[in-house]
């Protein structure tokens, strides 16, 4: 009787051998799974800054904002958002979105990605860069686009030691708040020069020099000098 034959094995396909299709398909799966991996890993390592410029979606007030707002803004830290505060209150508040180029930290390029989420209130306009504010439900003010900028005529001059109020507010970067503690600080001691608005809270050397050109010392500062003598 005859033995029956050994059965043959592809030894290129039996048990423990892959096929070059399962190869392929091995190496394909472990591609797109570090792929996905290195972007998961990605998205939670990324910088606050990047996930912030999503993240801010209605314009903030600048002479409103607490702290907390500030920090959704793009690029803005905890230090930078505590310069914004501090530049608020010595200028007794902003009176455009521009102002924030005199904050330390803010130059042209990080002016330029928070602009779009910003606007600065004063009671009769509310200024928005690049579009227009919604009124709240108290109050309704006149709206307009863009920033309000200040251009005194190059002649003009006013005397620090008798101008009113609304004189002094036509001077670039002084406003209400600004203008009154000018008023105030003389009342006490009238101006001897115009450096001596340094000592006026919320007047820098940078706004100094803005307001510089256009103001003068009047007749009540020589009295003083007169009297010093």
């Amino acid at each position: 009787m005859a033995t029956p034959a050994s059965p043959v094995v592809n030894t290129a396909t039996g048990p423990g051998k892959f096929r070059p299709v399962q190869w392929a398909l091995a190496f394909f799966l472990g591609v797109a799974s570090t792929v996905l991996i290195a972007r998961a890993a990605f998205f939670h390592t990324s910088r606050p800054t990047e996930r912030q410029d999503a993240a801010v979606v209605q314009t903030i007030d600048l002479n409103r904002a607490t702290k907390a707002e500030l920090l959704q803004l793009p690029g803005v830290g905890d230090h930078l958002a505590e310069d914004i505060l501090s530049a608020r209150e010595q200028r007794g508040g902003f009176r455009e979105v521009d102002d924030l180029r005199d904050v330390k930290g803010i130059g042209p390029m990080r002016l330029e990605r928070i602009r779009p989420h910003v606007r600065v209130e004063t009671p009769n306009v509310t200024v928005v860069s690049g579009s227009l504010a919604e009124p709240s439900a108290e109050k309704k003010p006149q709206r307009r686009a863009g920033t309000v900028k200040k251009n005194p005529s190059p002649n003009l001059k006013i005397d620090i030691n008798h101008a009113s109020a609304a004189e002094l507010q036509q001077l670039p970067s002084v406003g209400p708040v600004l203008s009154q503690r000018i008023i105030e600080l003389r009342e006490k001691t009238p101006f001897r020069n115009v450096d001596e608005l340094r000592h006026v809270s919320g007047i820098g050397p940078k706004t100094l020099e803005k307001i510089r050109p256009f103001v003068t010392v009047g007749d009540a500062a020589n009295e003083v000098n007169n009297k010093s003598e």
